[in-house]
């Protein structure tokens, strides 16, 4: 058999881990070694140390392996592969996703938590409608859930349950006619699977290159989500993006949410797949965004900490030092440096960004002085714009968010508050909740949601009691009472210059 393996090599043939099989000149050997979960890390790295010919050997005594059948493992659809099926050929790929939000859409507890709430409050009507993005491939089975209830997601397959997984968006095959938001693409399940390389070949599939994988056009299928029936823009991502400064520049979503590290990164570079070659391009699948419960925390933040930029000047403070209830100017400029949409976005009534900006003295207890919510909030039908949830949203009563490539300037007067004194100073600070802390609370998810402290600066304020100013006082009122001492002795009879005189004729 290891001639035999050899020969297939030579005739350019290869392993398809993600089926299990040796494929080429017409013959089909099952791998069962390939199926087992905990022996693939093992496999892989043998496959990146060991030389060919021995890796021939491993795959020839991996087919004598008895294994059992793992289709039988899991419930799969004949349409679609589950992400692990995947990983046995793109591991470090799969991993990636594993962690990432796509990966979690379709079993968020806040999503569940939100979904079962709107299905209760609508017969039913919100979870299909919602369905389609957070798990398409449930939307393509049929496996929507019914009005009379199921909205916790048993209603899917395990596959469905999988969320946006890797062979969904990969048989993608283009826009629909509805483009952009609410599930607007074309989806062609099967052998095909599209992508970012014109030059790829696998034996586990077809491949073809897609133009439409390489753009932000792809993410705007489900990245703007309008109200089914009134067209009231809930989510706006890829229009704001489409509109900003950063579509000029053809900086796309792919390079800042599929790159390491905060704002537009080239992408990494290495094998895509098992032995397959080095490639100059290679987007991660973590697709980090600002989800710092659920997703990847470290990432979350570091993009967070690296959108935004704040500048303050501090007005009204007189030159002998500012006192208790003197009238006081905070200036705070808010800059999206980095963020290709609005900060915050996605669903803004959920989402939380603030800035704070509070005077602190020589106890070092803070004392806030104003504060800015960047969110947005809707109206129903009546106007009324209390706790209004998306599925009933109207219109907009409120949204102020910072815009790309933009800035928003605050003003915040206060009068300069009592205990607040030495030398002190006023500090700005932008902060960011993935949702609050009371949403997680009623949904009973046990999570502490951490505020993420995204850019901070601050200024030195001289209070009219700080040590600095009581210096300079005590300067000037020495400075004084010696040129009136001067003055004085100056005008006396017999004054510095006779005296002088006396006392050099007496010498």
């Amino acid at each position: 058999m290891l001639k035999e393996f050899k020969e297939f090599a030579m005739r350019g043939n290869v392993v398809d881990m993600a089926e299990g099989i040796i494929i080429g000149g017409g013959h089909r050997m099952s791998c069962s070694f390939a199926r087992r979960p905990g022996r693939r890390a093992a496999f892989f790295a043998l496959a990146r140390l060991v030389p060919a010919t021995t890796a021939l050997a491993l795959l020839a005594f991996a087919a004598l392996v008895p294994g059992p059948v793992w289709a039988q493992e899991q419930r799969l659809s004949s349409d679609w592969q589950s992400p692990e099926t995947c990983g046995y050929c793109h591991d470090a790929l799969y991993e990636q996703f594993t962690g990432s939000m796509h990966s979690q859409a379709a079993v968020d507890p806040l999503y569940l938590y939100e979904v079962a709430l709107a299905d209760e409050q609508t017969d039913g009507l919100v979870g299909p409608f919602c369905l389609k993005c957070h798990s398409p491939i449930g939307d393509w089975l049929g496996e929507t859930a019914p009005p009379t209830g199921k909205s916790d997601g048993s209603a899917l397959s395990d596959i469905a349950k999988e969320g946006v997984t890797c062979d969904f968006c990969h048989t993608v095959s283009g826009p629909s006619d509805e483009w952009p938001g609410n599930s607007s693409f074309e989806s062609d399940p099967g052998l095909t699977k599209r992508g970012p390389y014109a030059d790829s070949v696998s034996p586990a599939h077809d491949t073809a290159f897609s133009e439409f994988h390489t753009s932000s056009d792809f993410c705007g299928s489900c990245h703007d989500v309008n109200h089914p029936l009134n067209g009231l823009a809930l989510e706006a991502t890829y229009t704001e993006w489409k509109e900003s400064g950063w579509a000029d520049l053809g900086v796309r979503c792919q390079d800042c949410h599929m790159t390491p590290g905060a704002g537009p990164s080239p992408p990494g570079t290495g094998p895509v797949a098992a032995f397959g070659p080095e490639r100059d391009r290679v987007f991660s699948m973590d697709f980090t965004g600002a989800n710092a419960v659920f997703g990847n925390r470290e990432a979350a933040e570091e993009r967070l900490k690296g959108a935004a930029a704040l500048e303050l000047i501090v007005e009204g403070v007189p030159e002998a030092g500012v006192k208790a209830g003197d009238p006081v100017k905070a200036l705070v400029k808010v800059k999206n440096v980095a963020a290709g949409h609005y900060l915050p976005t996605g669903l803004t009534d959920t989402r939380r960004m603030w800035l704070e900006v509070k005077a602190v003295g020589k106890s070092g207890d803070p004392v806030e002085l104003g504060k800015v919510e960047y969110h947005t909030i809707f109206a129903d039908e009546s106007g009324n714009h209390e706790n209004v949830p998306v599925w009933f949203a109207a219109s907009v009563y409120y949204d102020r968010r910072v815009p790309p490539m933009g800035a928003l300037d605050e003003v915040i007067e206060f009068a300069w508050p009592e205990g607040v004194s030495g030398e002190a100073k006023v500090v700005a600070e932008l902060k960011y909740m993935s949702f609050t802390q009371e949403l997680a609370d009623k949904a009973k998810l046990d999570v502490e949601v951490p505020v993420i402290l995204m850019a901070q600066t601050e200024q030195s304020v001289e209070t009219a009691g700080s040590s600095l100013m009581a210096a300079i006082a005590f300067a000037v009122a020495f400075a004084v009472v010696v040129a009136i001492m001067v003055v004085f002795l100056r005008r006396r009879p017999g004054g510095f210059a006779r005296r002088g005189g006396d006392q050099k004729a007496v010498a």
